[in-house]
């Protein structure tokens, strides 16, 4: 069951909807950050998936950003 959990944790669910979903999200990211004009806030890849949550912030991202 452990490993089962890693697998998940690692690759992410096996419903195909929700795998195409990303995919195709991921696809809008690559295009609109390409496009976008320079100097502008590049998106991230929440902001492509509006049904998925968007995974904590680790406490090292934490302290890098926020010094």
């Amino acid at each position: 069951m452990t490993r089962w959990a890693a697998y998940r944790r690692k690759r992410g669910s096996l419903n195909p909807g929700l795998r195409g979903d990303r995919q195709a999200a991921l696809l809008a990211l690559l295009y609109v950050n390409t496009h976008q004009k320079k100097g502008a806030t590049p998106h991230a890849l929440w902001d492509f998936l509006p049904f998925e949550d968007e995974p904590p912030i680790t406490i090292e991202h934490a302290m890098e950003t926020w010094k």
